[in-house]
C-alpha cells in the first residue's frame, strides 16, 4: 500500500507529464501553411490525444479548404434534400476516419497519392494533380488495404456508426483549432464556435 507522499508524488508526475506532452504538441504545430501543413497538424493532435487512434491502424484523411454548412431543404410536400447553406472561408477542415475498406490497386486513379506512417499506423489522403507512387502502393499493401481483387474492394462496406475525428482550423493561425469526435458527416451538425480573423 502506498503512503500519502508517494501517492502525491505520482499524481504530480502524472500531471506534469500530461502538461509537458500538451506543451510539446503545441510547439510542434504549424502556425501557417498549405493543405499538407493543416493535415500534419491534425495527425499530430490525433496521434497524441485521440482515443480512436489507439483502436485502429489505418486512417483515411479528407480535407476541405473551407467549412461548408449543410441544411435540409424542402423539395416538395414529401421530400427534403441536403443543400449547401453557407461557407466559412476562414476555416478549413480535416476529417480522420478509421479505414476498413480495401483499395483496388489496378485502378490507380482512385488510389491515394499521399501517406504518412507514424508509430506503426498509416494515414493516407488524395492530393490533386498528383499520381500515386509505388512507395504509396507498397505502404497500402504493407497495411493490407490494397488488393488486386475488384470484388473484395467493392464488398468492403461502410460502417455508419464508426466515429471520426473532425478538425476545424483557423486559416490565420493553424495552431488555433477544435476537434469533434462524431459519427455524423462534416457540415451536417452545428460546428464549434471559433474566433478566426
Amino acid at each position: 500500500m502506498m503512503n500519502r507522499k508517494t501517492t502525491t508524488f505520482l499524481l504530480i508526475i502524472t500531471l506534469l507529464s500530461g502538461f509537458i506532452n500538451c506543451s510539446s504538441i503545441k510547439n510542434d504545430l504549424y502556425k501557417s501553411g498549405d493543405k499538407n501543413k493543416v493535415i500534419k497538424n491534425a495527425i499530430l493532435d490525433f496521434s497524441n490525444s485521440c482515443s480512436i487512434y489507439k483502436k485502429d491502424s489505418v486512417f483515411m484523411i479528407s480535407y476541405n479548404k473551407n467549412l461548408v454548412k449543410m441544411v435540409l431543404k424542402k423539395v416538395d410536400n414529401k421530400n427534403q434534400e441536403w443543400v449547401e447553406s453557407e461557407t466559412n472561408f476562414n476555416i478549413s477542415t480535416v476529417n480522420i476516419s478509421p479505414n476498413y475498406n480495401k483499395l483496388f490497386v489496378d485502378n490507380k486513379e482512385n488510389l491515394p497519392s499521399m501517406c504518412i506512417e507514424k508509430n506503426g499506423k498509416l494515414f493516407y489522403w488524395w492530393e490533386e494533380n498528383q499520381s500515386t507512387s509505388e512507395d504509396v502502393i507498397n505502404k497500402l499493401k504493407k497495411y493490407n488495404i490494397a488488393t488486386n481483387d475488384m470484388i473484395s474492394a467493392l464488398d468492403s462496406g461502410v460502417d455508419d456508426s464508426q466515429k471520426s475525428a473532425h478538425y476545424y482550423f483557423c486559416k490565420s493561425d493553424l495552431s488555433n483549432y477544435n476537434r469533434i469526435i462524431t459519427n455524423k458527416a462534416l457540415g451536417y451538425y452545428e460546428s464549434p464556435s471559433m474566433d478566426c480573423k
